[in-house]
């Protein structure tokens, strides 16, 4: 019987056959160290589900006394493995047959450099290929391999993948792609992945890409504990009244997004199987972003508030509803940052790790999952049930407001040689491959630099390309293209909020 995971989310080492990884057969090479840890509800129902794509621009200083190339990315993807060693840690499970309760992360430690680029083979990779067929267009070199890990086949594989471009031009810029497992990496963890690693590059580069030697198994004191092992909270085995709260919250937000009475949107192809995932991104300018603040804070209120009722007004505005005295919108309540339980400064970079740090309280990274199994007798339990495959006629939009990125994402990072290596146009959209317990096109918003970006994501199975949105448009064919209508609906309310005194 594996061991209770409220008290195993700790790395272990694991005796020899011990671990199941998928597709790995670790008998072969039975005189490696493995690390493992249970996972916790979570981590464990994000395994198989949304990715994070996130990309950026970098530019190295002009002269720089080494070339930014392939081979120096290497070297500091090397480097952030010894430093985060989580990055390289896959799933499996701790008994069979595979069952939430005996998921797992597991970590082999290399037994030498040939190991360690066996690994760097597999999550580092030389896109100029793309880059080629872009005919130089770096900007849509980024928008097809973002495309390309948007499709469902994409799932599975490393929990952290790197494309790498090299610039079309001397003077030009490099961009990287970031896809990150959703079970380890949160949108905030994201950034801070991305930070991480562009530190290494800029040392990298100082150094045109030499590897020093590295004492491979000393950095398994590294890998860190679920968040619930070191975040400042009382604990406890033994369910309590809180628990039980928090628990039938749950189910009511969930059993309440299936109400068929609330306001919502028809689905084009509600009958679509998983597809590719569309973005359509849209940039507000510091200046505007500026007014909207300044609005928000005249009326008591935040960008957020300003974010959330536009989503409201464009659910409303898309499709009037039937009875326009009483509407009620459904609304799918994001998870928090819970870091700030688990550390003194959570822009403190020596305190980063590389784990994720979301809660929808406090006592959900302690694992409210063992007690709704324990109630469930094997049948399975409701929340569980409302989250299988259901096929929803309709949907609602869903928000995710991650903030202010500048204290994850340095505006540039320091050569040791001399100069700056430069960070631009930092990017971020989850996959969205398929409606999500009826939502089908979610927001993702941050600011960085003063700008507001925000990424609107749909499956395309379900709703359309954007581009075919944009002819279904352009020829009146509305119910084709309802969630552009969306996406234009919100950016002109905030275009009018911008403008109001």
């Amino acid at each position: 019987m594996a061991p209770a995971r409220s008290s195993n989310i700790s790395w272990v080492k694991a005796q020899s056959g011990a671990i199941d990884i998928p597709d790995r057969n670790l008998s072969a090479n039975d005189h490696r160290s493995v690390w493992f840890r249970h996972q916790t509800a979570l981590e464990s129902g994000s395994r198989n589900g949304s990715k994070i794509i996130t990309s950026v621009r970098i530019s190295p200083p002009s002269p720089s006394s080494h070339e930014l190339n392939f081979e120096v990315v290497k070297a500091a993807v090397r480097q952030l493995r010894f430093d985060h060693p989580a990055i390289a840690s896959e799933f499996g499970w701790s008994a069979q047959p595979p069952a939430p309760e005996h998921a797992v992360f597991a970590y082999e430690v290399p037994d030498s450099e040939s190991d360690i680029d066996t690994w760097l083979s597999k999550v580092v990779f030389d896109r100029t290929s793309v880059l080629l067929a872009s005919n130089g267009d770096m900007k849509k070199a980024v928008e097809t391999i973002t495309y390309d890990l948007g499709n469902p086949d994409s799932n599975g594989g490393p929990i952290f993948i790197l494309q790498y471009i090299p610039a079309p031009s001397h003077n030009g810029q490099h961009s990287l792609v970031f896809f990150l497992n959703h079970s380890v990496f949160d949108a905030i963890g994201a950034f801070q992945i991305m930070d991480l690693c562009l530190s290494k590059i800029a040392d990298s580069l100082s150094t045109g890409g030499k590897r020093r030697p590295l004492l491979w198994g000393e950095e398994t004191s590294r890998l860190p504990p679920a968040l619930a092992e070191s975040a400042r909270m009382p604990s406890t085995a033994d369910k309590m009244p809180e628990d039980e709260v928090i628990i039938q919250n749950i189910k009511d937000s969930l059993h309440s997004l299936q109400n068929t009475h609330w306001h919502k949107l028809p689905i084009p192809h509600p009958h679509s199987p998983p597809s590719a995932t569309g973005v359509v991104t849209r940039i507000v300018s510091p200046d505007v972003l500026s007014t909207l603040r300044t609005t928000a804070r005249a009326h008591g209120c935040t960008i957020f508030s300003i974010l959330w009722a536009a989503m409201a007004l464009s659910s409303v505005r898309v499709r009037s509803p039937d009875d326009t005295t009483n509407v009620t919108l459904p609304f799918f309540h994001s998870p928090i940052d819970i870091r700030p339980l688990a550390c003194d400064d959570r822009y403190d970079r020596a305190q980063w790790m590389v784990r994720l740090s979301l809660g929808f309280n406090a006592y959900v990274a302690d694992d409210l999952g063992r007690f709704v199994r324990s109630e469930s007798n094997g049948n399975g339990d409701d929340s569980q049930q409302l989250a299988e495959d259901v096929t929803p006629s309709k949907w609602y939009p869903i928000l995710s407001s991650i903030g202010v990125m500048d204290k994850y994402l340095a505006r540039s990072h320091p050569i040791a040689t001399g100069g700056q290596l430069t960070v631009d146009s930092p990017r971020l959209s989850p996959t969205f491959c398929s409606a999500f317990m009826g939502g089908c096109l979610a927001l993702h918003a941050f600011t960085w630099e003063g700008e507001l970006m925000l990424a609107f994501s749909f499956p395309e199975g379900v709703m359309g390309s954007a581009q075919d949105q944009a002819i279904a448009l352009n020829e009146g064919r509305d119910g084709d293209a309802i969630g552009l209508q969306f996406i234009n609906e919100f950016m002109n309310i905030l275009d009018v909020t911008s403008q109001s005194k």
